[in-house]
Order: C-alpha cells, then sequence, then structure tokens
C-alpha cells in the first residue's frame, strides 16, 4: 500500500509542471563544409541549438513565460569547451530568461536578444556565415526587457544591471555590463517596414564606453524586399565606426530564395580610418519537413587583404 502511494506522489510531482504550463522542445541543426580561396575545406558548425520554451495562464489576461536556449556542436561531438555566446564548442547558454505578459505588454528578466537587435540586427544581419552584419549588440546577460504593441508599431526597450561586469570578457563582452537600449519598428503598409534601434553601453578600464544607433528601410515589391541598414557606433572619444547595408532578395520559385548584400564598414581612430567591403550571394532550398539546403559566396576586402569563401549547408529546423 505504501509503495503504491509513493508512486502515486511521485507521479503527482512528476505531473504537476504540465498543470501549470505549456512546456516544448526546439532545435536546428545547421553543419556548413567551408571551402576558403587559399583550398582550406572545414566541415563546422552554423547556430546549431536547442532549448525550452514554456508559458502559463495566469487569469485576468495574464501569462507568465520562460526560454532556456544552449548552443551545441553539432560536427564534433566530443567538443566540451564553449562560451556564454555560444562560440568556441561543446554546449553554451545562449538564452536564458522568464517574464510576464498582459494588457501592459510584456516584462522579461535574464540573458535574451536585446531591443536594438529585435529592432535593427533582424533586418540588417542577414547573412549565413560571414556576410555584411549588424555591429550593434546581439545577445546580452543580465538584461530587464519591456515590449509592448501599438497597431503597427512595436517598442522594445531594455536595461543591463550588472555593476561588477563592466570590463567583463564573457560572450558578448561589451554588452556584459550595466547598459541601455531601444527600439521602435514601424509598419505602415503590408510591404514597408521602417525601423531605429540605440544602445548605449558602460565600460571600464580596457573596455571602453561604447554607442551604438541605427535605422533600416525595408520595401517590398513584386515578390521581391529591398533592405537599406546604417549604422553609427562611437567607442570611448576616439573611435567612430560607420556600417551601410544593402540586401536584395525574393523567391526564385516556391522553394528556391535568393538574396544578395553588400555591406561597407568605415572605422576612424587614432591609428587612422580602415574601410572593409562585404559582398555575399545567398541561396536557400527548402525541401519540406523543416529541412534546407543553403549555400554562400562571401567576398571580404579590407585593402590590405581580399578573400573569398563558399559555404555549403544543411539546416533543419524541428
Amino acid at each position: 500500500m505504501n509503495k503504491k502511494l509513493i508512486a502515486v506522489a511521485v507521479a503527482g510531482i512528476v505531473a504537476a509542471p504540465a498543470a501549470y504550463a505549456d512546456i516544448s522542445a526546439y532545435g536546428r541543426i545547421n553543419n556548413r563544409i567551408v571551402i576558403a580561396d587559399n583550398d582550406d575545406i572545414d566541415m563546422q558548425t552554423s547556430g546549431s541549438r536547442f532549448g525550452f520554451k514554456g508559458s502559463g495562464d495566469m487569469g485576468n489576461g495574464m501569462s507568465a513565460f520562460a526560454r532556456y536556449e544552449f548552443s551545441t556542436n553539432t560536427t564534433n561531438a566530443s567538443a566540451n569547451t564553449t562560451n556564454a555566446s555560444g562560440g568556441g564548442s561543446g554546449i553554451g547558454r545562449r538564452l536564458a530568461f522568464v517574464g510576464m505578459s498582459g494588457p501592459f505588454g510584456s516584462i522579461s528578466l535574464g540573458q535574451q536578444w536585446t531591443a536594438y537587435f529585435q529592432n535593427l540586427g533582424t533586418h540588417a544581419s542577414l547573412n549565413i556565415v560571414r556576410g555584411p552584419g549588424q555591429i550593434g549588440p546581439g545577445r546580452a546577460g543580465n538584461t530587464i526587457q519591456y515590449a509592448n504593441s501599438f497597431g503597427p508599431v512595436s517598442l522594445k526597450l531594455d536595461a543591463r544591471v550588472d555593476d561588477s561586469n563592466d570590463n567583463d570578457s564573457r560572450g558578448w563582452s561589451t554588452y556584459n555590463g550595466n547598459g541601455f537600449g531601444g527600439g521602435v519598428t514601424i509598419t505602415p503598409m503590408d510591404n514597408i517596414t521602417l525601423a531605429v534601434a540605440f544602445d548605449s553601453a558602460d565600460g571600464s578600464g580596457s573596455n571602453e564606453d561604447r554607442d551604438n544607433i541605427g535605422a533600416a528601410a525595408i520595401f517590398g515589391f513584386g515578390g521581391l524586399t529591398f533592405t537599406l541598414a546604417h549604422e553609427q557606433q562611437d567607442v570611448g572619444d576616439d573611435e567612430e565606426s560607420n556600417n551601410t547595408l544593402l540586401w536584395l532578395g525574393g523567391g526564385v520559385t516556391d522553394q528556391l530564395s535568393m538574396r544578395v548584400g553588400y555591406g561597407t564598414s568605415e572605422t576612424e581612430n587614432a591609428s587612422g580610418t580602415s574601410e572593409t567591403d562585404n559582398l555575399a550571394l545567398i541561396g536557400v532550398l527548402n525541401m519540406g519537413g523543416g529541412l534546407k539546403l543553403w549555400g554562400e559566396f562571401t567576398n571580404v576586402d579590407t585593402g590590405a587583404t581580399d578573400t573569398d569563401q563558399i559555404a555549403l549547408g544543411v539546416r533543419l529546423d524541428f
């Protein structure tokens, strides 16, 4: 009898979370073969991850939510080193936050995509491997974020609260200490999207303060999408970077999409001025069932060096 009671109690404890929250698992395996112009050929992981999402009804139009996402190396299962941003190999934390939503919008705490990235980076950073992308922050830890929508306007604000890590080198190094940011995305018409964003990060020691501001415009016409984005980043008092990106893409068939991107970045500091030009051509073939085959050609010209790279990948989302 006691064994039966214990078994019922254990089963109740295990099943209890399901009564209060919906929990789902998801993931992506994205592996590629990279061919460099020096004839080096490597197999690499490209943003593979797995995670869990949970939500629960709190009543009165409110709900709770949480997310835990990890990066993983899917080309070398024996690898066991990584960092907080998902670089390196093995398993690393990408996202980890909890929050609540309701008529007031939503508020969340933890490591998450910054307001800057969610407004600007999702439009500017279209590269698969190393094509032109945004220079502002992506994920950041110790972050509290507020989000809301008002008709065609989407608003996000965030603040990083971490005095002890202003000079931290983990993850997105210069974005782990104190800082704040925000952004607005407006969709006045189905084929027009406008976005602006800013971010300010405190630093100390070798990690100087840095400020980012950017804007993007996305236009759709005749099955094509055109994206124009520009950013400015100030690091301390003596360095400024300007980044301009152009993307054009669309569907060739129901399964095949193509896009071409060009980006130019110029940095001025005490050492002088440097400029980098990026060109990327990307093709994605949707095979169905979450499987995609993709290829990317990139050219990076720094003035001192001019390199080409070809990547051929297989990606499964589940």
